[in-house]
């Protein structure tokens, strides 16, 4: 049964990231995030540093290269160190690349937001219920496909991670 929901979960993200062609990250050794640049449509949302995002701005959301990280199966400690490389070519692409110069922030929405955390991301909780639900159940169902525990999994409440074009710089030693 695992083997056939791992062969489900990987063609949907097959068919999600062929339909969506996201980029990755210019620059990226790993190519383990996808980046949509859109327009900010929801709720405006204040940062710590005084920031504020609001409809109409340009923002970032970034999506996880399920796909790349499955494959790989990596430690959390080595998911730590890929993901801070990949913030590490989200800044300089954010001072070099003219698409990238005129966003405002940048944002996901993960259970991986204990990692964006000790790299100074603001946590929100899902606002929108059914996005939430969704999220709940994806992160379950990749936990379930891929991993090799038995009995209950711990699972993670999915965050919303922001965090300013300006702050994302600023601690990469850029700006």
């Amino acid at each position: 049964m695992q083997h056939i929901l791992q062969q489900a979960v990987i063609g949907f993200e097959k068919i999600y990231a062929s339909r969506q062609r996201f980029p990755y990250i210019p620059g990226s050794s790993w190519e383990m995030l996808y980046v949509d640049i859109r327009t900010h449509r929801g709720r405006t949302i204040e940062l710590p540093a005084g920031e504020i995002i609001r409809k109409g701005d340009r923002v970032a959301e970034l999506h996880v290269n399920n796909l790349k990280l499955l494959d790989m199966n990596l430690n959390m400690t080595m998911v730590f160190r890929i993901l801070r490389q990949e913030f590490e070519a989200l800044a300089r692409a954010s001072q070099e690349h003219p698409d990238y110069q005129q966003i405002k922030a940048f944002y996901a929405r993960t259970v991986l937001h204990p990692i964006a955390a000790r790299q100074g991301w603001t946590m929100f909780d899902v606002a929108n219920p059914l996005l939430k639900l969704f999220l709940d159940w994806w992160e379950n169902t990749l936990r379930r496909s891929f991993s090799n525990e038995e009995g209950p999994l711990h699972a993670l409440e999915p965050k919303e991670c922001w965090i300013s074009r300006k702050k994302l710089c600023s601690q990469s030693g850029g700006l």
